[in-house]
């Protein structure tokens, strides 16, 4: 019997759309609206983002003369006016959320055309609504927008429309503007793997911005890569993977160990590629959106995108460091042949990230009787500081910052500074006042040390949260 080929489409980019916060709004409320000479009003205040007047989709629409419709799986607006009450003469244009381009149509007549406009920001969610730029929107519906900086009022005069129950639009503009909207602004990755007797083949739109962002983000300074499973970034998207995961799995009647060797053998089919080809460092931990899109990665990246599907699942899930190298744990019953660790009163069975075929249980040989770290994967801070030292008269100030490049809150948090005098003792020290410092935030201080005269010593600092030390920091031995 012949494979089966299973077409599976995974929209990850639509998933991922409300994930990323956008550039704060000013002056929201305070401006004016005023179309042909009558002040407007909307259920909802204006928002201005970087210098960007946005509304609410339908009433924007609607007060202008045009008729809009929302399309939910490609997140696109249409709206469009009816310039003749007596012909088929329209004045259209498609936006997408979080798209920096438009489609500007005049359709109908004997000069149909398309352009294609950029746009200082696109339309957003905010608070539920969706909001579309006023500008754009106005001029495309053959308005004309001028602005009042004293009173802060957008003036638009703009002819009025014919009724129209639904916006106009060609369904192969709307389709050019899908592709425009994928290949501007969506990374297309295709996957085929094999699982059971069946190949499957599963396609993944991903927003390029999110990818960005994931990229951007500072590495935490640990070797503890639970943090990037636990970082609550990404919730939203390894939900929806998940979703699409269980999915096939009811479909195709699969049991609860199916469903996990199903998503094993996903993750086993993406290349083996080390950190220094991939992004040219040695140690670049991966967070699941970049292990996605670049089709593979190191036993680390594959570790932690495994780690955080598993985990978004609900199975017991930790991460396994070995000597160079990393694996996933996944808890299990006692009667399942393999390789496992104890942790907590419960077993949890080697599985293997890099390459294909490997069951759950089976451990390459030359990682058979090494020891592990276990890795739970439970949110936790990780400090880290720097600091500068200046005269201030005859004492020394030491500016410091504390960052937390975690995934919790670190609580009773201190600054130690101190002059080593050797054989652990100081000639002088001081503490900081207690702080707490949330996830993904930092901290900054100044702290005073009395010179020591003519001695030998260097400067301590140190980092302690409820009483733990957490970082640490020595300069050069000096004399004074």
């Amino acid at each position: 019997m012949g494979k089966r080929i299973w077409l599976v489409s995974l929209f990850t980019g639509i998933f991922l759309l409300c994930l990323l916060p956008f550039g704060g709004s000013a002056e929201a409320g305070d401006i004016k609206i005023v179309i042909n000479g009558d002040t407007v009003s909307f259920s909802k205040p204006p928002e201005v983002i970087n210098g960007t007047t946005m509304l609410p989709m339908r009433e924007c629409f609607n007060t202008l003369g045009a008729a809009v419709a929302y399309d939910g799986q490609w997140k696109m607006v249409v709206g469009s006016k009816k310039t003749k009450p007596d012909k088929a003469d329209y004045l259209t244009i498609a936006l997408a959320i979080d798209c920096g381009q438009a489609a500007v149509m005049h359709l109908g007549g004997s000069d149909e055309s398309i352009r294609w406009v950029s746009l200082r920001e696109p339309p957003r969610l905010i608070n539920g609504s969706t909001y579309v730029p006023l500008r754009v929107i106005s001029e495309a519906l053959g308005g004309r927008v001028t602005y009042e900086p004293a009173t802060k009022t957008v003036f638009i005069d703009v002819a009025k429309g014919y009724p129209q129950e639904y916006p106009y639009v060609h369904h192969s503009l709307t389709e050019a503007l899908k592709e425009k909207l994928v290949t501007a602004n969506y990374i297309i990755r295709e996957y085929k793997w094999n699982y059971g007797r069946s190949e499957w083949a599963w396609t993944a739109y991903i927003n390029k911005d999110h990818y960005d962002y994931f990229r951007n983000l500072k590495r935490p300074l640990t070797d503890d890569y639970s943090v990037y499973v636990t970082n609550q970034l990404d919730d939203s998207y390894i939900a929806s993977l998940v979703k699409r995961f269980k999915e096939a799995a009811d479909k195709h009647n699969f049991s609860e160990r199916e469903l996990v060797d199903f998503v094993v053998s996903f993750v086993q089919s993406l290349a083996y590629v080390p950190d220094d080809v991939s992004v040219g460092y040695d140690e670049y931990p991966k967070y699941p959106l970049e292990t996605l899109v670049d089709r593979g990665g190191d036993c680390e990246d594959t570790s932690i995108l495994l780690a955080s599907i598993l985990h978004e699942m609900g199975y017991g899930v930790v991460l396994l460091a070995l000597p160079d190298h990393m694996a996933v744990g996944v808890k299990g019953a006692e009667d399942i042949p393999g390789t496992y660790w104890n942790y907590q009163g419960a077993r949890y069975y080697y599985v293997e990230t890099t390459g294909t075929g490997w069951q759950i249980g089976e451990i390459p040989e030359e990682y058979r009787n090494q020891k592990a770290r276990i890795l739970p994967l439970v949110p936790h801070p990780v400090i880290t500081h720097s600091w500068t030292a200046e005269a201030a008269g005859n004492k020394l100030q030491l500016k410091v910052k504390v960052s937390n490049e975690g995934t919790a809150a670190a609580y009773n948090t201190k600054v130690y500074a101190a002059f080593d005098a050797g054989s652990g003792k100081v000639y002088d020290q001081t503490f900081s006042a207690p702080f707490d410092l949330a996830a993904q935030s930092h901290w900054e201080g100044a702290l005073f040390l009395n010179y020591p005269y003519n001695a030998r010593t260097r400067i301590i600092v140190k980092i302690i949260s409820n009483g733990v030390l957490m970082d640490e920091s020595y300069s050069e031995w000096v004399d004074t």
